[in-house]
């Protein structure tokens, strides 16, 4: 009994530690994003103002995976809630409170651990980020929908907007721009998928589905749902 109640110890003090190292990387993150913010402040319109704040909301949204995992009973993350903290962190920087501006996210709970989370977090955060800046370019009401759909193999991720749409001839392996760039780079290398983009009437449409070997076992406790 003594072994086995020095084992829960040692379990609680790994976990709390884990949780207080999670908390300690969310803070430093946080630090250098005020700092680029900043730097944002004194910077002139331009593609240097630009590039800081693409790169400030992808530590963002880093910060937001940690806090998840410092809250977490496990080393996992609900990735619907995710984006969901992502995408709200998104819209209030690009338009504040507006209510002009709609993102919807839908999908029941899916947990993944913290690398997959992570990769998954700065491709929502980059289509968002991309949905405002082109898309919603000169408009004054938009809308994104964000939907997570369990399929036979994995979970199937849509990003859609109303938005300007793509232009015409749009073949997302001749685009070099970073942002694009990652996208890519992160669904395939980090979420074995294939991004793809979908022909649209109105705004842009992309879809993939991340395997289920990405993801962890279904929560078995009201506790691990926390």
């Amino acid at each position: 009994m003594d072994r086995e109640s020095a084992l829960e110890r040692e379990i609680r003090v790994k976990d709390a530690l884990i949780h207080e190292v999670h908390h300690r990387v969310k803070n430093n993150i946080q630090t250098v994003e005020s700092l680029l913010r900043l730097h944002i402040r004194c910077c002139p319109p331009g593609d240097a103002r630009d590039v800081l704040f693409e790169a400030a909301v992808r530590l963002q949204s880093m910060a937001v995976v940690h806090e998840m995992l410092s809250d977490a009973t496990r080393e996992r993350v609900d990735v619907v809630e995710l984006a969901r903290r992502i995408t709200n962190q998104v819209k209030t920087g690009m338009c504040g409170d507006s209510d002009d501006f709609r993102i919807d996210v839908t999908g029941e709970p899916r947990f993944a651990p913290s690398s997959a989370a992570m990769s998954l977090g700065l491709v929502i955060a980059e289509m968002t980020c991309n949905s405002f800046e082109h898309g919603f370019a000169d408009k004054d009401r938009g809308r994104i929908d964000i939907r997570f759909e369990q399929t036979a193999s994995g979970l199937q991720v849509t990003v859609i907007d109303d938005g300007h749409g793509l232009p015409d001839g749009f073949d997302l392996r001749e685009q070099s721009s970073m942002g694009l760039t990652l996208m890519r780079t992160l669904v395939e290398d980090d979420l074995r998928s294939h991004l793809n983009v979908i022909p649209a009437e109105v705004g842009a449409h992309f879809s993939f589905e991340v395997p289920d070997c990405m993801f962890c076992e279904p929560a078995d406790s009201e506790e691990d749902r926390k």
